[in-house]
């Protein structure tokens, strides 16, 4: 539930309940306060409720419409963000497989290199298959440090997919209380001036 001033009369959350169960405008008891289903559509999205119930019945209506309508933009615009967002992902990730993929060869292809001339040649020169066996040895360790980094890599992405999860979840939930205030601030002040 949020809220963005106090209701007259003490409006709680089991008022908001029961006006979702009825699914249609009410008042509370003391008659100080509007209760307004947000539809779009046929699916409620949540109420509103305001502390002016003087307002005309149409009026109220065009206001949780509009509530409804700011919702939705909203969703949509946030709906595009993580498309987008997750294109992005993929593009980097695209990237960074290509890059890891020729990363992790070219050692692969130096050792295989290395041991293929050594079963060849197993009685070739002894410095020759020296140094075939240090190539493999390097590009060994070579392989386990890339290896070593690929792990730490992808648990730091892990990481931080969780955290941006986490801050996008209150960054929506932190744009809705303004946006809500907003539209029925102007809309109630303009109902009430006669627009």
């Amino acid at each position: 539930m949020y809220r963005t001033a106090a209701v007259r009369g003490g409006l709680g959350e089991h008022d908001l309940s029961e006006a979702a169960i009825r699914g249609g405008p009410s008042s509370t008891l003391d008659q100080r306060a509007a209760i307004l289903p947000i539809r779009l559509g046929s699916q409620q999205l949540g109420n509103l409720a305001l502390n002016d119930p003087d307002l005309a019945p149409p009026v109220l209506e065009g206001i949780a419409s509009l509530v409804a309508v700011g919702l939705e933009r909203a969703r949509a615009q946030e709906l595009a963000e993580q498309i987008e967002a997750s294109r992005q992902s993929e593009k980097l990730r695209t990237t960074l497989i290509d890059a890891m993929a020729h990363e992790f060869k070219t050692p692969l292809t130096l050792i295989k290199g290395a041991t293929s001339s050594l079963l060849a040649s197993p009685d070739g020169p002894l410095d020759i298959r020296k140094e075939q066996l240090s190539i493999a040895d390097e590009e060994a360790e070579h392989l386990r440090k890339l290896i070593d980094d690929a792990i730490e890599m992808a648990l730091s992405l892990i990481r931080i997919s969780r955290a941006y999860k986490i801050k996008n979840l209150q960054r929506s939930q932190a744009t809705m209380v303004p946006l809500i205030f907003l539209l029925c601030s102007r809309h109630c002040s303009m109902a009430s001036a006669g627009f």
